[in-house]
Formats: C-alpha cells, sequence, structure tokens
C-alpha cells in the first residue's frame, strides 16, 4: 500500500508529460482578435430604449427616495435636539427666577425690618 502512495505522484507528472506531448493545440478561428477588441470600444453604446429609461428613471427615483428620507430623519434629530436644549435651558430659567426671587424677598425683608 504504501508503495503505491509513493508511485503515485511519479504516475502523475508521467501522464501529465504524455498528455501534453500528445495533445495538439486547438488553431484559433480569428487571428485577429486584438482588432476585434478595439472596434468594440469605438462603437457608442445608446441607451436610448425605452425599457432602459424606465431603468434608469426608477433608480434615480429610489435613491431620491432614500435622500429624502435621509434628510428627513436628519431635520427630526435636530429638532429634538433643540427642544431638549430648550427645555433644559426653560428649567436653568426657572431656577434662576427662583433663586432671584428668594434673594428680592430677603433683600426686602431685611431692609422694612431694619428701617
Amino acid at each position: 500500500m504504501l508503495s503505491i502512495i509513493q508511485k503515485l505522484p511519479s504516475f502523475a507528472v508521467f501522464f501529465l508529460i504524455v498528455f501534453i506531448y500528445f495533445s495538439e493545440t486547438l488553431p484559433l478561428s480569428n487571428k485577429n482578435l486584438v482588432k476585434n477588441s478595439y472596434n468594440s470600444k469605438e462603437a457608442p453604446i445608446v441607451l436610448n430604449n425605452e425599457v432602459d429609461n424606465h431603468v434608469l428613471k426608477k433608480r434615480q427615483r429610489r435613491g431620491g427616495a432614500r435622500r429624502r428620507q435621509r434628510n428627513r430623519r436628519q431635520i427630526r434629530n435636530l429638532v429634538s435636539s433643540l427642544n431638549l436644549q430648550l427645555v433644559r435651558l426653560q428649567l436653568q430659567i426657572q431656577s434662576l427666577q427662583q433663586q432671584l426671587s428668594s434673594r428680592v424677598l430677603l433683600l426686602t425683608t431685611t431692609t422694612t425690618m431694619g428701617g
């Protein structure tokens, strides 16, 4: 069994050499392959079909819808952050008003009693 495994790579190499020796390359039917590839680049491609236009418009609409949705989401986020800032400012103003009123009350009570 071990001798078969050792002989297998040499048999594969021998088989490949025999195959390469007896095989023939297929003749190319068109010898001018490079020139044909240049010709295809020179020819303009016209996309004026109704189907192509429909597909292009559909893609543009889909992209526009995504863009509008993204813009709406950004605007909603900005508005919510502004609302949060306004609430914070209102709370700060209320606390400052309370502090002022307590100080004014202290000033008025001390001046009337001392006078």
